[in-house]
């Protein structure tokens, strides 16, 4: 018995699905699942080095997911700001530990403003 793969050819996408797509595509969330578990693994209380390990890590890990799809220098920009916003609004992390208040509500607000305006963006074709 042998495996065969079949290629589906697909039409044209729908204004939907290229949003979805998009917003997938500028959506970091490997960094952040991983980071994510970095702060659940050193806990709250960490000292600020610790803390900016942890966001490093996972930035790398960005960094290199999206160098390995070949994404493009758009992607990648997009990527790693919406990864900071992330960090900036889960309300502990290396920004707190420096002093800056944490957001509380409003991070939620400035995560999906920033993938909506980048899922329009991209949709439009502004950014690739």
């Amino acid at each position: 018995m042998t495996l065969q793969f079949v290629r589906i050819q697909q039409g044209p996408k729908s204004p939907t699905e290229n949003a979805v797509q998009n917003l997938l595509t500028h959506l970091p969330a490997e960094a952040t699942g991983l980071y994510l578990a970095g702060l659940d693994a050193v806990g709250r209380d960490a000292h600020a080095g610790v803390l900016i390990l942890v966001a490093l890590v996972s930035m790398g890990v960005l960094l290199l997911v999206r160098y390995l799809a070949k994404a493009s220098r758009a992607n990648i920009i997009t990527s790693v700001i919406a990864f900071v916003i992330w960090v900036y609004a889960l309300g502990y992390g290396p920004f707190q530990a420096f002093g800056l208040p944490p957001v509380r509500g409003f991070g939620a607000f400035l995560i999906i403003a920033y993938s909506t305006i980048v899922t329009i963006l991209s949709s439009r074709g502004i950014i690739r």
